[in-house]
């Protein structure tokens, strides 16, 4: 089924029925209850992602810890998280990857991508707006990248973003191209921007660059992977999240957030949400 336009999902609205999303601290006090019991060998759901794109922040909200009176923006994860989830008549196991470069890493990739139960994939995105959240570590990353990088303004910042994030996902195509070539089981892939809240006045132009036939380096990626296994049977689908709206600073640039009503916010899960009950059926 064709998405929507970016713009569309919040000029109209989304077609998940509500009560899914009101019961979501239902399904966070199942997530939590589960989440340290389950084994990763019947992972079903896989998600990856660069570090700090926000795929314990976006899941968070999806399920409604994010709530709590007492909630933080969590850390950048180290060890992989596994959850069960209901969602829209399925309920699948999931795996969290941690984005840092290390063994736990390799060895969550290598575990999710070995079960012969794996079903999907979401992988999160931020269409290059990635720093780290702590004052000193962002000054020191922003200096080492001006000194060796000379990317020295919120454009090349992006710029240098976006191609590592081609890089990252990448290594999740050959992933799921072999996972396909190997298994001959079906998976599908969700592209889920986050962080929409900083380009609100551009999603017609985020959303070309993670389509599937869009015209940027990341669409030819899944044009490349679709040519190798066929599009039905890695169906791809790219859906834009703004769970925690925030400003973002470069040096002496602050961009703040365009996306700051719960409507807005909640409209884009459900529509997340009924898209991956539709491309994973």
């Amino acid at each position: 089924m064709p998405d929507l336009s970016w713009d569309m999902i919040l000029t109209k609205g989304a077609s998940l029925p509500i009560q899914v999303y009101q019961n979501r601290r239902r399904l966070w006090a199942l997530w939590s209850w589960l989440g340290e019991t389950l084994d990763t060998a019947y992972t079903r759901i896989v998600v990856t992602g660069r570090p700090r794109a926000g795929k314990s922040t976006l899941f968070q909200h999806m399920i409604g810890s994010a709530a709590s009176l007492d909630w933080q923006k969590p850390n950048p994860s180290t060890g992989p998280e596994t959850y069960r989830i209901p969602v829209n008549e399925w309920d699948q196991i999931i795996r969290i990857v941690p984005g840092q470069q290390s063994s736990a890493r390799t060895h969550a990739l290598d575990a999710a991508f070995d079960s012969p139960h794996l079903k999907g994939i979401i992988h999160v995105v931020d269409w290059g707006f990635n720093l780290p959240r702590d004052d000193v570590a962002r000054k020191i990353l922003s200096q080492s990248l001006i000194d060796a990088k000379g990317v020295d303004d919120l454009t090349a910042l992006r710029i240098y973003n976006q191609e590592a994030e081609c890089r990252e996902f990448e290594k999740i195509c050959d992933r799921a191209r072999n996972y396909f070539l190997h298994k001959k089981r079906r998976l599908w892939m969700a592209v889920v921007a986050t962080k929409a809240d900083l380009y609100r006045a551009h999603l017609t132009e985020a959303q070309r660059y993670y389509d599937p036939d869009g015209d940027s380096p990341f669409s030819s990626l899944i044009r490349r992977l679709h040519l190798d296994v066929g599009r039905l049977n890695v169906p791809v689908i790219a859906v834009p999240v703004a769970p925690h709206p925030e400003a973002f600073v470069w040096g002496s640039t602050e961009l703040g957030p365009q996306i700051l009503g719960e409507d807005d916010r909640r409209q884009l899960l459900q529509h997340l949400l009924t898209r991956i009950g539709e491309v994973s059926r």
